[in-house]
């Protein structure tokens, strides 16, 4: 064979041998594909580990009345796909639709007005396996309806007013969300209840765009579409205003003018800086007499300050600022007159503690121009504005502050001003005190030791000791009297006080004689330190040593069958915290009486509570002082209504005891009627057929049965009266709907359905008792005929315990 032949031969197998392994890798990768596709079709067993025990939220959104939104959650991560499945009315479930994975939300638009459409969705995983994803939510497209209309204010600094109504006067649960120019998460800020219109947006940051849109929401998870829509409406909030605009002349050509200017969240410690960009610039505006306002200067956020030159002398010149960030101008702060003419400051400003409740001020005031008046501005540490707090003549060089708050700092500074043409000096240097927080005498009292004697007595700390007074013997000198304690003493409210005695910083007590017990005293102790300028007060008390008088009780009143109003005649007429009156009483049966109340002074009224029904009770009372107690009035009795809450149920009612406990449960409800007196009254028509609906609310509220109201029935929707108790009822199993699935809560309610329905809420309790209604109150009764709400009563109160 030739060399040609040979390689014409090797060329021709590597051909073949190309072809042969392309068909095997296209068979490989056909058979690859059947195999992950019979995988996928067969089933498998359900991988435990994928099973979601919890279920999570669906949130139903109705679009309109023909489209409905549902949106859930996507939290795991194995899912192939969404399954959506409905149910119509009471019919079973079908599956809608299926979306792929990591899908969040589903529009159904196959939705007619009139019926219940219930949702719920699936995931299916990579083995073709179903799994429930969401709980089951209820609705009908007519459920629910959308705000018409939203309005947004600017009310002040960093705050929106938000309004909102809706069409024909509807009431729903309001979601109010937010957003930020440029961020893309929207947030719920508030969520109104039934009935409210309007919230205030607060701690909003000044001169930004935000977005909000609202939408209406029932107590489930079941929403109205967005107004005005999913990308909500605008606004800018406003800019705070400048604040504390300030000026005075510092020459006669020349005025300098400053202000303030924070944000609402920055840090109002003097000594804390804050270096955010809160606003853009300042604009200044200035108008004099005859002229409107001109803008003289536009000035960088970074200054609070200007100084306006070339000015007249003793021309008065007015100002105003605002500010200005992007588009949005703040408020224009308010107003300030000056005249271009300097006068003197006062000078050498100190300040110190008096006590705890005084600060002295003093100042140089040599220099004053020549009718100037001294104002005295001043700020605390809780409140953080300089405000004007006293206006004096410029002869004055002292003040006493008397006006503050124990242990607080208080800040002061001081300016001349000639007010009669405007014109002000720069202020005074700046100061701070404290109101030192010096211990006064406290837990003063006394003890009455006979008519004409007392012992006062009374405790003392601090955090210096008082020196105290000694002689070359050690004696105690009150004739040299500088530390110790100060007893004073006034007859009558309006009498003077007077000095009573004085004692050593190591006594606490002191016996006061000769007083008459037909008058009334007053007492203070007062600490003294002349060398650390101490003299603070306790609290004063009052002082009395004749007995209380007698109270005389001047009505008893049965209220009702558990409660016994009492009145008498106030003999103490005054506050006295340690005087009073004692209230006792006893059953006619029995031959003691018990305390059951101690009332202060002042007090005339007692409604003794808690009574039984048609029982005599007898009461007495006393009053009592520091003195000790008065004699007991006479006494009087009353006897408790009988029981009878409705109108129309007498005690004689089989159905009265019955009522009794459910109306305590809250389990039955009265109807407002006008009686034959005119009155209105309280009436339970007992002989009345009882509703399905009334008769489901009676036994829920009286097994106290809870759980989700979700769904409704055709003819009971989120709105009735009943509807938590019977969609309870329906979700707990208790009753059902028809085919159509409508309740008829507004039918009789028969013998037959009555037990049905007991029997169901005895199971759902789990008692293991079986109900047979046969006969109430010794009477046959047949399946077919209506229970009235007395015989319901009877029943239901029988097998609640």
């Amino acid at each position: 064979m030739t060399t040609r032949k040979i390689r014409k031969m090797r060329k021709i197998r590597r051909k073949l041998n190309r072809r042969y392994t392309a068909k095997v890798l296209v068979a490989l990768y056909t058979l690859s594909i059947l195999f992950s596709a019979f995988i996928l079709i067969k089933p498998s067993v359900t991988d435990a580990a994928e099973v979601v025990s919890e279920k999570k939220d669906l949130k139903l959104y109705i679009i309109s009345p023909y489209s409905i939104r549902l949106e859930w959650e996507d939290d795991i991560s194995y899912e192939t796909a969404y399954i959506i499945q409905r149910a119509i009315d009471s019919a079973d479930f079908k599956s809608i639709a299926s979306v792929r994975a990591n899908t969040t939300t589903y529009v159904d638009y196959n939705i007619s007005p009139g019926h219940i459409y219930t949702y719920r969705i699936f995931y299916k995983n990579i083995h073709g396996n179903l799994y429930q994803h969401t709980v089951e939510v209820s609705t009908s497209s007519d459920l629910i309806s959308k705000p018409n209309t939203l309005e947004l204010t600017p009310v002040t600094s960093g705050q929106v007013e938000i309004k909102w109504t809706y069409p024909g006067y509807k009431q729903y649960d309001t979601v109010i969300e937010r957003k930020a120019d440029k961020e893309t998460e929207w947030k719920v800020i508030y969520r109104a209840p039934a009935g409210t219109f309007n919230y205030i947006d607060a701690g909003l940051t000044p001169g930004l765009k935000y977005y909000y849109r609202i939408k209406a929401a029932t107590a489930t998870n079941i929403y109205s579409d967005y107004y005005p829509s999913k990308y909500g409406e605008s606004i800018f909030t406003s800019l705070k205003a400048p604040q504390n605009l300030f000026g005075y002349a510092v020459s006669s050509t020349r005025i300098y003018l400053s202000w303030e200017y924070k944000s609402d969240d920055e840090n109002k410690d003097e000594k804390g800086k804050s270096n955010k960009r809160i606003v853009d610039y300042f604009e200044l505006e200035r108008k004099t007499e005859n002229e409107d306002y001109v803008l003289i200067a536009v000035i960088p956020y970074t200054n609070n300050w200007y100084q306006d030159s070339g000015l007249e002398t003793g021309k008065l010149y007015t100002y105003r600022v605002r500010a200005k960030k992007g588009t949005v101008y703040s408020d224009y702060s308010e107003e300030i007159t000056i005249n271009c003419g300097y006068i003197n400051p006062p000078v050498a400003l100190s300040a110190r503690a008096l006590s705890a409740n005084s600060i002295e001020l003093k100042w140089e005031n040599r220099g004053l121009d020549v009718g100037a008046q001294i104002e005295i501005w001043r700020k605390s540490e809780d409140y953080q504005e300089w405000d004007l707090f006293a206006l004096l003549d410029r002869s004055y060089n002292k003040f006493i502050d008397k006006n503050v708050e124990e242990g607080k700092k208080y800040s002061y500074k001081l300016r001349s001003v000639i007010a009669y043409n405007n014109t002000y000096s720069n202020y005074s240097n700046e100061v701070s005190a404290y109101a030192l927080d010096y211990n006064a005498p406290t837990d003063i009292d006394y003890v009455v030791i006979d008519k004409d004697r007392i012992q006062l007595y009374w405790n003392y700390e601090d955090d210096f000791i008082i020196a105290e007074n000694a002689d070359a013997t050690n004696g105690y000198d009150s004739t040299n009297f500088k530390s110790g304690f100060i007893i004073e003493m006034k007859e009558g409210l309006f009498g003077q006080w007077k000095e009573l005695a004085r004692v050593s910083s190591s006594v606490n007590n002191y016996f006061v004689r000769g007083l008459d017990e037909n008058k009334t005293y007053y007492f203070k102790v007062r600490a003294v330190n002349d060398n650390a300028g101490i003299g603070t007060y306790s609290r004063e008390i009052k002082v009395t040593t004749r007995l209380p008088d007698t109270p005389e009780i001047t009505s008893i009143e049965a209220l009702s069958p558990s409660k016994i109003e009492l009145k008498w005649k106030d003999t103490l007429q005054d506050d006295d915290p340690d005087s009073g009156y004692i209230i006792e009483r006893k059953l006619n049966a029995l031959n003691h009486y018990t305390v059951i109340a101690v009332l202060p002074s002042n007090s005339n009224t007692y409604i003794d509570t808690d009574l039984s029904p048609s029982r005599r009770y007898d009461y007495r009372i006393k009053a009592f002082n520091k003195a000790g107690n008065s004699q007991y009035s006479k006494n009087v009795f009353a006897i408790t209504k009988a029981f009878n809450y409705f109108e129309d149920v007498p005690p004689s009612h089989p159905a009265s005891e019955a009522l009794y406990e459910l109306v305590g449960r809250g389990a039955v409800k009265g109807q407002k009627a006008v009686n034959k007196e005119g009155k209105v009254v309280e009436m339970f028509y007992p002989d009345e057929a009882i509703t399905r609906g009334e008769f489901i609310y009676m036994l829920m509220k009286a097994f106290k049965l809870e759980g989700k109201a979700i769904g409704s029935f055709a003819d009971v929707t989120y709105g009735h009266w009943f509807y938590k108790e019977v969609m309870t009822a329906k979700n707990l199993g208790i009753i059902t709907g028809d085919e159509l699935n409508y309740f008829y809560p507004e039918n009789p309610l028969t013998y037959d359905e009555m037990e049905r329905i007991i029997n169901k809420a005895l199971k759902t309790v789990g008692r293991n008792v079986l109900y047979q209604s046969g006969n109430i109150d010794g009477k046959s009764k047949n399946k077919d005929e209506f229970v009235t709400k007395g015989e319901a009563a009877i029943v239901v109160y029988n097998i609640i315990d």
